[in-house]
């Protein structure tokens, strides 16, 4: 075995010492859940937000708000939060009814709501179905 590497030129000696110095780049595993996790998070990231809640606010407007994502705990709280069509201010509504509160200070920015498209009975079917970001909080 000795005497093979007698016989290579210089050049292909100087070849086989490149390929094993340097900079060598290496790949790490990882499962194949966490991979389609991580490209289920990325797909969410750029899609548009399809879902509207529509609700009847302060007793007479009629508005549709794009959902963000919805909280909840096992104590039967759901937060949602919405997108502002106005200004795009995100919002928050406690269990799809009542006053409307900005994020940023938990203001209230209406005083009343009814939403007619989603509620606390039919929320995890639609958000399952319009790829909404669900996270269960701890209270």
């Amino acid at each position: 075995m000795k005497n093979l590497f007698n016989d290579i030129s210089q050049d292909e000696k100087n070849r086989i010492l490149e390929m094993h110095s340097g900079n060598k780049n290496v790949m790490t595993e990882q499962s194949i859940g966490g991979a389609i996790d991580w490209v289920k998070e990325k797909v969410k990231s750029i899609l548009p937000i399809s879902f509207k809640a529509k609700a009847t606010v302060e007793g007479d407007m009629v508005m549709e708000f794009p959902v963000v994502d919805i909280n909840y705990s096992k104590g039967g709280y759901v937060d949602m939060r919405i997108k502002d069509p106005i200004n795009g201010d995100i919002l928050f509504v406690q269990n799809f009814e009542g006053p409307i509160f900005k994020a940023e200070n938990s203001s209230k920015k209406y005083k009343s709501s009814y939403f007619t498209n989603i509620n606390t009975k039919n929320w995890k079917t639609i958000a399952k179905q319009n790829n909404i970001p669900v996270s269960e909080i701890m209270v």
